[in-house]
């Protein structure tokens, strides 16, 4: 549309105001503005293009002008009017839209020389060139300039509200780290004295209440880790060599372990990772409680944005043992390992195998975010 309406000003104003006697002259007037008109479409991705079709066609309307001066074919004055119709558009888009300003400048200038026609001075000619050129020039270049201090000023606010957020980040980073620092150095402490004085008691109540002071341990340190999750250098726990070693560690006791992993869990959130590791950990716990000696699978799948944790065990080789210690035992572990499943968005299921073994079935999400607030991961 903005092609078609130059080229119809262009062809009205060639008609309206005949500048020459010479045959054929409005024709030639629109030919010679046309590549212009054509191009005033790119004025914003080539202004450059545009203004150097519309130089081209100054200086061609120039030509033009002076062969029919010379020929007596033009009136006295038809001289001072004659510039392309598109050079105010060319040249504030020159001004304003291109990359790089100073390449503008020399085609301005020449477009401008062009124009004013210094060599044959006269004031309407000048004044021309000032308006269609000068006036544009000025009027674009005070667009570019207050756009890119426009762009300017976005950008240091957004600066600035990014180095906010890594300072409040940050501070955020360091009262956890104080917080997972005064658990370890209070909390756990005591813990310890409590499991050392239980150590020295005698009988079945003391060695639960031992049982039970190692469990605590073992949720404070996953609580610290979670305490920690952001901070730099932390890792996740459940990676395949840390479940490996769970189950070399279970295998040194006494319980052979078969680990079965398909899929890549190396990249799970660091939440899913502890608490993948949390589940393997607690079910072997269990196994070497209520079934020692039994063959037990560990087995994490991870397909479909879901993790699945299975640990499954053969029914025990002492069925009185395994009685005695299941009337004794509280159940705690596994509705605690319930919750934490739970609190990534996971479900759990544990309970009798039909050949009287033992299965823990727990499905997380592979991705959980991080915390952004206060709470833990």
């Amino acid at each position: 549309m903005a092609v078609l309406a130059t080229v119809v000003v262009e062809a009205v104003a060639a008609v309206a105001h005949p500048a020459s006697t010479m045959a054929g002259a409005e024709a030639i007037t629109v030919l010679v503005q046309l590549p212009a008109a054509v191009l005033v479409g790119l004025r914003k991705r080539r202004p450059l293009w545009l203004v150097a079709a519309t130089f081209l066609g100054t200086v061609a309307l120039l030509v033009l002008t002076l062969a029919g001066v010379a020929a007596d074919r033009f009136p006295g004055d038809a001289v001072t009017v004659f510039v392309p119709v598109i050079t105010p558009v060319a040249v504030y888009a020159a001004a304003a839209y291109p990359a790089s300003p100073r390449r503008a400048v020399p085609m301005l200038a020449a477009l401008f020389l062009v124009a004013s026609r210094p060599w044959d001075p006269h004031p309407a000619v000048v004044t021309v060139a000032a308006v269609v050129v000068g006036l544009p020039a000025v009027l674009g270049l005070y667009v570019a300039a207050r756009r890119r201090l426009i762009a300017e000023l976005i950008e240091r606010a957004e600066h600035a509200e990014r180095e906010q957020a890594m300072l409040a980040e940050r501070a955020r980073a360091d009262e956890r780290a104080r917080l997972a620092e005064e658990m370890h150095e209070v909390v756990t402490e005591r813990v310890r004295q409590m499991l050392a004085g239980a150590e020295r008691l005698p009988g079945e109540p003391a060695r639960h209440m031992i049982d039970a002071g190692r469990q605590v341990l073992a949720e404070l340190a996953d609580l610290v880790a979670a305490l920690r999750a952001d901070l730099p250098g932390e890792q996740a726990a459940a990676t395949v060599s840390s479940l490996e070693q769970l189950a070399e560690e279970s295998a040194a006791v006494g319980l052979p372990v078969e680990l079965v992993h398909d899929g890549d869990i190396g990249d799970l959130s660091p939440a899913v990772h502890r608490t993948v590791h949390r589940v393997v950990q607690e079910s072997l716990t269990n196994v070497r409680k209520h079934a020692p000696g039994a063959r037990t699978q560990v087995r994490v799948s991870r397909h479909g944005g879901r993790v699945r944790v299975v640990v499954r065990n053969s029914p025990p080789a002492s069925r009185g043992g395994d009685a005695e210690l299941a009337a004794t035992g509280s159940g705690l572990g596994l509705r605690g390992l319930r919750h934490r499943v739970e609190l990534v968005g996971g479900t759990v299921r544990a309970g009798r195998e039909p050949d009287g073994g033992f299965a823990v079935d727990a499905v997380l999400p592979d991705f959980v975010p991080a915390p952004t607030g206060g709470g833990l991961a």
